[in-house]
């Protein structure tokens, strides 16, 4: 009877104190799935009890996330653990993950059990997709090819898995395996050479390159772009555009050359030249060239006073500004060079241009 009596005294000797668990690193409120993350957590005793040696474990409902962590660091008030590096889940969704701390008993003290919740997002993985190398135009009837490029932005790897291409009645024609080797160590693109053929109909078509949610380990979201070209009869004639810079007597490489209907377009050489097959007829022809202006260059800076009067300024390039390449008679209005051309045969057209500095859109000097 006298062993019982002390049993159930030494029962209430034991002291209870309450406990407090925070995220001090907590996941992000959206994460990828399969990504890394790092959490930390911290326990602190309302008694200021130093806790170390005792262990906290994150769970997802029923089961850890994590082996059970020790708290280690004690800054006299409060303990914490160390980095913890886990795994998110790989299926998307929303989550609540708990920081526990059991009910833990030591030298007459039992520490009451606590917990912090915490909810984020698990994402898919996004990805991009891009359509090059279109002609300009396509011939009625004729096959042609393009390249389309797909990328994960957390850079998985995609080689193999399916590219799609739609028409324009929405009818899949053709498929392609992404390759291995991405696209140019500039350019991080699977990519794919995909054959198609071109309507027998004259007209501007919009097809669609699509990437199918692929079959991966990691989820992703599949992609989508829609591109467009022409068509046009086979080419008859040649046509060549010159471009020369009228106060150098220079050629101007990189000037974008396009004529209408039909979207025929080019861009000149090193020698300022650009040859362009086309069939017979009339067409508009415009010519236009930017390119960042180099510093140092003098210019007139319009701009108007409080009476709404046109002014200048006398402005130095800083960077900012562009040069534009027009016809000398457009050079205060800055237009492109733009004609009617007809086309029986081979023809060559010479245009002369001026660089003309395009000022900021924004005065923030």
């Amino acid at each position: 009877m006298a062993a019982e009596v002390g049993e159930v005294k030494e029962k209430k000797e034991v002291q209870v104190h309450e406990i407090g668990v925070s995220w001090l690193k907590s996941p992000p409120a959206e994460v990828k799935a399969g990504a890394h993350m790092v959490l930390k957590v911290g326990v602190s005793c309302f008694s200021a009890c130093d806790l170390t040696g005792k262990t906290v474990r994150v769970m997802e409902q029923d089961a850890a996330v994590a082996d059970d962590i020790e708290l280690t660091g004690f800054d006299g008030a409060a303990n914490e653990t160390g980095e913890i590096l886990v795994e998110t889940p790989l299926v998307p969704g929303e989550y609540t993950w708990v920081a526990v701390f059991p009910p833990q008993e030591r030298e007459g003290i039992l520490h009451q059990g606590s917990s912090a919740p915490f909810s984020f997002i698990v994402k898919r993985h996004a990805t991009g997709i891009a359509v090059w190398d279109l002609p300009s135009p396509a011939v009625l009837g004729a096959g042609f090819t393009v390249k389309v490029g797909v990328n994960c932005l957390d850079h998985c790897n995609l080689t193999g898995k399916a590219v799609e291409v739609y028409d324009h009645e929405g009818d899949k024609v053709a498929t392609a395996p992404l390759r291995e080797a991405p696209y140019s160590d500039k350019v991080d693109l699977h990519w794919a050479e995909i054959e198609l053929a071109a309507p027998v109909t004259e007209g501007y078509y919009k097809w669609q390159a699509k990437f199918p949610e692929p079959d991966l380990e990691i989820p992703h979201n599949d992609a989508c772009h829609t591109f467009g070209f022409t068509t046009a009869k086979p080419g008859e004639c040649e046509l060549t555009v010159e471009v020369i810079n009228k106060d150098t007597d220079t050629p101007i490489k990189n000037v974008q050359v396009v004529l209408r209907p039909n979207l025929y377009r080019g861009s000149t050489d090193e020698s300022g030249v650009v040859k362009i097959g086309l069939a017979k007829g009339e067409y508009k022809l415009t010519v236009s060239a930017r390119e960042r202006a180099p510093i140092g260059i003098k210019y007139d800076f319009p701009h108007y006073d409080f009476r709404g009067n046109s002014r200048f300024t006398r402005r130095t390039t800083d960077g900012r500004e562009f040069m534009v390449y027009v016809p000398e008679a457009n050079k205060d209005k800055r237009l492109p060079y733009k004609e009617t051309v007809k086309v029986e045969s081979d023809t060559t057209v010479r245009v002369e241009l001026i660089g003309v500095i395009e000022p900021p859109e924004t005065d923030t000097l």
